[in-house]
């Protein structure tokens, strides 16, 4: 698929060629939660970038008790992934603003609420329940 021309890219990427790889060359600072974006894919419907979001951000994951964070479950695996295709303006917003933004907001205060340290099935719901607010269940891979 042909690059978009210049005046519709994003000018902090560029496209290797053969690949779909992005190379981000501006860095976006909202809290460095968005530093791990790409690998991105060119969307055959469209000539914008969708990036490979985490649904459980890093951060909840090092906050995680280690038995939790690591379950292939939650870290993401074949069939489970923790990377769901988000589209770029829509990943920007629920991230804008300090520490992440409302959706990492949303997940320190799920997490809180529980009033305990949390299980693999607490994470998985409150992913679940979070997709949903946030209008993410629609990018869940296989869906």
């Amino acid at each position: 698929m042909p690059s978009p021309p210049a005046a519709e890219r994003d000018p902090g990427e560029r496209n290797l060629p053969h690949t779909t790889w992005t190379i981000r060359t501006s860095p976006i600072d909202l809290s460095g939660e968005l530093a791990d974006w790409l690998p991105a894919e060119r969307d055959p419907q469209s000539n914008w970038t969708t990036p490979w979001g985490p649904v459980i951000p890093r951060e909840t994951l090092r906050q995680l008790p280690e038995d939790v964070a690591n379950n292939p479950l939650v870290r993401g695996r074949a069939g489970a992934p923790n990377r769901w295709r988000v589209p770029r303006d829509q990943h920007v917003d629920i991230h804008r603003g300090a520490g992440g933004g409302a959706y990492n907001q949303a997940w320190k205060d799920a997490l809180e609420d529980l009033g305990r340290e949390p299980t693999v099935d607490d994470v998985l719901r409150i992913r679940d329940r979070l997709s949903q607010q946030f209008g993410l269940e629609r990018y869940r891979p296989g869906q």
